[in-house]
């Protein structure tokens, strides 16, 4: 017990001298490595030309399908293989974060995790990523151009205290998500990146401000 004790009091100490974003990437470290290795499978490319076989036309032959070919006169169109051409990597992501009195309590608490785990990914892939929270207006965490940094990383975890108006913002009882939405999505058409993602967190509960209730700012609407 004695040893318990003090396990658990080491323990208490080491939490106490962390960050809260330390405290959070930590439950979410694990996951990092299979993420990451899925995110560079689908969006990095080989970094070297390879080659493809079956094709019709090629800059080489493959002499194995040709020996085929002396037997299976089908396989005409199939005898050449050609050099792919390596795409540069180009590309952004918005992360959109729900911060609205309705995203109170295990909501936001599992969506920080899912936005850090993201965020350190993205960032280690060096990949562009844009961190946004909004309300009744979008608030800026990390814009494209910025490095995850210390400080940056620090500001995030105020997300939580914003959705009960403890943070910076504070004003929790909107959810302006289609005006809001469409500024996320304008900012990331004004980038030059070949392909753009918006990935939207938010549990889908619009409470506008009053500025923000015209049909041009319906949530469907903006969406289409």
């Amino acid at each position: 017990r004695e040893n318990e004790s003090l396990a658990q009091a080491l323990k208490n100490k080491i939490e106490g001298e962390l960050g809260d974003y330390e405290k959070i990437y930590r439950e979410v470290a694990p996951l990092a490595n299979e993420l990451f290795d899925r995110i560079h499978q689908i969006f990095l490319p080989q970094r070297h030309p390879r080659w493809e076989k079956d094709k019709p036309t090629g800059q080489r032959l493959d002499l194995a399908k040709l020996m085929q070919f002396q037997a299976d006169r089908t396989l005409y169109d199939k005898l050449w293989e050609r050099k792919t051409i390596p795409r540069k990597i180009d590309y952004r992501f918005t992360l959109l974060v729900d911060l609205s009195n309705s995203m109170n309590g295990e909501k936001i608490q599992e969506t920080i995790k899912g936005v850090i785990l993201v965020a350190e990914v993205l960032n280690r892939l060096g990949i562009k990523t844009q961190i946004v929270g909004f309300q009744d207006e979008l608030i800026m965490y990390k814009d494209f151009d910025e490095d995850l940094s210390p400080s940056i990383r620090k500001k995030m975890t105020i997300m939580p205290k914003e959705v009960v108006n403890q943070g910076v913002h504070n004003q929790a009882s909107f959810n302006s998500d289609g005006y809001c939405l469409g500024r996320a999505s304008e900012s990331l058409a004004r980038q030059k990146g070949k392909d753009s993602f918006l990935l939207v967190l938010s549990d889908g509960t619009p409470v506008p401000a009053p500025r923000h209730r015209g049909e041009e700012y319906d949530l469907n609407a903006v969406v289409e």
